[in-house]
């Protein structure tokens, strides 16, 4: 099985990065949702060999502190985010 994670949108209420770690955050994130979606794949509705588009994911609230790991937060935004898509 073959994973591709692209997250073209992803929007953060109130979080404060550098902007140099942008990239940083958003491949922490989308690799910690490619690492759910490989655990949990047995628990999920997506066709083996078909492509599957998820428009849109509305993920649980996480708590960080003032200043934050950004790899640490790309992997708990990616929890959440892959919460949002089992729902």
């Amino acid at each position: 099985m073959t994973l591709n994670v692209s997250i073209e949108h992803l929007v953060l209420h109130d979080i404060n990065i550098d902007p140099s770690q942008a990239d940083v955050l958003k491949n922490a994130v989308e690799s910690e949702i490619a690492r759910q979606l490989s655990i949990h794949r047995q628990s999920l509705s997506f066709s083996e060999g078909a492509d599957t588009y998820i428009r849109s994911a509305q993920g649980n609230s996480i708590s960080i502190n003032d200043s934050p790991n950004v790899e640490i937060l790309g992997k708990q935004i990616g929890k959440a985010v892959f919460k949002g898509i089992q729902q």
